[in-house]
Parts: structure tokens; sequence; C-alpha cells
């Protein structure tokens, strides 16, 4: 009988489609900003950053990102317009016996919904999450951004996480990899944390614990379908219509037939 493959061993094997992509990047970072990435597998723990010899590429790769926000997000106005089709317009003003002044209603309507999701923007700070987005993409070339229903947006850099895409560039599988310390270890997880794991007095024998987030799109629907993994066990699952997927992965320069992109750095 097949063995059961796990969202931990399915993430090392697309890790190696990843590497060569992984390691241009830490070259990137290395001559910019070196924050955005780390050299090393550190399971989210601090590591000792190397500083640039000049601040020259740190300083270009921060304007451009800066520019690039302010142009596609500018602060003081709508960066993105809600219209009605003809054909649905035309079927409004007919149930509505075309009345006076009832084309600008809707227009007005429209531009009231557009800046009350300007608002709700503004109200989840979600400015900083796309600087930092426009970051990963100048530099490394991938990133992916997270935007729940009711949570802060959270961003993942190119090594938390592994992708496939069709020929489309859609995504087809995503895994996520998180690291959790003792003290921030989510109650679901703990339980699945056995006595082995643990000496002298309860404290952790291992400084890290990670847990995979596996999601594969349902060709059928075109949703999503997706489970939570930690140390092998299944903990919560769950499905994504296609109109509400969370997760936007994107990519620098990118070429058909590839899952990662290029940054402009390299």
């Amino acid at each position: 009988m097949r063995k059961k493959t796990t969202a931990e061993h399915r993430y090392s094997v697309l890790e190696v489609n990843r590497s060569p992509y992984l390691d241009k990047a830490r070259e990137c970072v290395t001559l910019t900003l070196p924050y955005l990435l780390d050299q090393s597998e550190t399971n989210g723990t601090y590591e000792e950053k190397q500083t640039p010899y000049q601040s020259v590429g740190g300083q270009l790769a921060r304007n451009l990102a800066s520019k690039m926000t302010v142009t596609l997000f500018p602060a003081n106005e709508p960066w993105f317009k809600l219209n009605i089709s003809k054909r649905d317009m035309r079927e409004l003003l007919e149930a509505a016996n075309e009345q006076e002044d009832f084309e600008a209603d809707i227009q007005r309507a429209l531009g009231s919904a557009e800046r009350e999701v300007l608002r709700e923007l503004d109200e989840m700070a979600l400015r900083v999450d796309l600087f930092e987005v426009t970051e990963h993409v100048v530099v490394c070339g991938n990133v992916l951004l997270y935007i729940p229903e009711d949570e802060q947006a959270r961003t993942f850099a190119m090594d938390r996480y592994v992708i496939v895409r069709d020929s489309n560039g859609l995504t087809r599988e995503l895994i996520i990899k998180e690291s959790f310390s003792d003290a921030n270890l989510p109650d679901e997880f703990r339980k699945y944390v056995t006595a082995s794991d643990c000496k002298h007095g309860g404290l952790p024998d291992v400084e890290m614990y990670d847990s995979y987030t596996h999601i594969v799109r349902d060709e059928k629907t075109g949703g999503y379908d997706w489970y939570q993994e930690f140390d092998g066990n299944k903990v919560s699952s769950g499905k994504y219509k296609a109109d509400e997927f969370p997760y936007i992965a994107l990519r620098g320069i990118k070429k058909s037939g590839e899952h990662y992109g290029r940054s402009l750095v390299e």
C-alpha cells in the first residue's frame, strides 16, 4: 500500500525547484537589503546580517520600491475604479423605467463604495505590507501576500513557501512553512508535542516547531482545498472559493513555464 505523503515531505520535494531562485535572491539581498531574507535556514530565530560594503544598492532598492508603491497605491486618491458594464446599466435603467438621474445615482453609489474600500484598507494599515511586498518584488523577485478576511495581512518571504503554477501562471499548489517557539505555539498544536520532545522540567528539546499549510486547487470547481499539518498530524482543513482565495503569490519578472520570478536587482 502506498504511503501517504505529508505536507512536510512534499515541501522538501518542491524546495529543489525553488533552490536556484532562492540562492540568487540571497545574493541580491546581500548587496542591497539583507534584512529581507535569511542567508540560511533559521526557523525564525535571530540571524546576524552581513552589512554591505556600501549603501548605494540599498538606497536604490528602497527608493524604487517607494516610488512603485506610491504610483500603484496613491494615498489621496482611489487607485481602482468600480464600474458597471453597459449591458447591466441598460438592464438597470429599464427596470427603473429610465428615471431621471438614475445613472448618476449609480455612479455616486459606486464612488461611495470606492471610498469605503479605501477607508477599510487604511484601517488595516495595508500600505505597510504593500511596501514590504514591493521591496521583495524588487530585490528577491518573489513574495507571498496573505490577506485574510478578519485578520491582519501577512507577508511571507520566498524562503517560507513553495509553489507550483499552471501554464497560465495561476497557483495550482502552495505550501507555506511557519515556525513557532514554545512560548507562542498555538494551543491546537501544543497537544501534539509529546514528552519525548521535552526534557529537564518540561523545557523543549527543540528550539522551534514547524507547521505546514498545504493548499491544492480543485480543477473541477476552481476553488482550493487546504489543510494545516503539525508534526505529521492534520490539525485543521477547509476550502476556499475561487474568488475568495486570500493568498497572492507575486513575481517580479516572470518567464513562461517557470514557477518563480526574477527580481529587478538580478
